[in-house]
């Protein structure tokens, strides 16, 4: 299985960010690793990624308050956001999808299939439309 779609990953833990990476990148996607959302936000002003897994609970700025500034700027769409926290989320939270951690590495993978098109859920994403050159 290979696949296009970008997905970036936001954790202060970088050895949790590396695994999750490495995993997306040993099935065949395209991962971005951020430190932080600050770091995120930068990422966002080039890449529209299919899926956003965010920690919520980060020193400098929190997962939800990262989902509110990308979404402010129309960087990110809230649907495509999967929060991950190290306690169970209730429905406050501001992205529709949510994993607690330690979660298995293979249902993380299968909804990411989901959500790049590859999984049972089929083509969810489509690769941003390339202007067309001299118009």
């Amino acid at each position: 299985m290979m696949s296009e779609a970008p997905v970036l990953v936001v954790d202060d833990n970088p050895e949790f960010r590396q695994i999750v990476c490495s995993a997306l990148t040993r099935n065949g996607y395209f991962a971005l690793g951020a430190a932080d959302g600050a770091q995120a936000l930068e990422i966002l002003e080039n890449v529209r990624p299919a899926l956003v897994l965010v920690d919520v609970n980060m020193p400098s700025m929190s997962g939800p308050e990262f989902l509110r500034l990308a979404e402010a700027r129309g960087s990110i769409d809230p649907r495509r956001v999967v929060m991950i926290s190290e306690v169970a989320l209730g429905s406050a939270s501001p992205a529709s999808w949510r994993l607690t951690k330690p979660f298995d590495i293979d249902l993380l993978m299968r909804l990411v299939a989901d959500f790049c098109g590859t999984g049972q859920l089929g083509s969810m994403w489509q690769r941003p439309p390339i202007p067309a050159l001299g118009r």
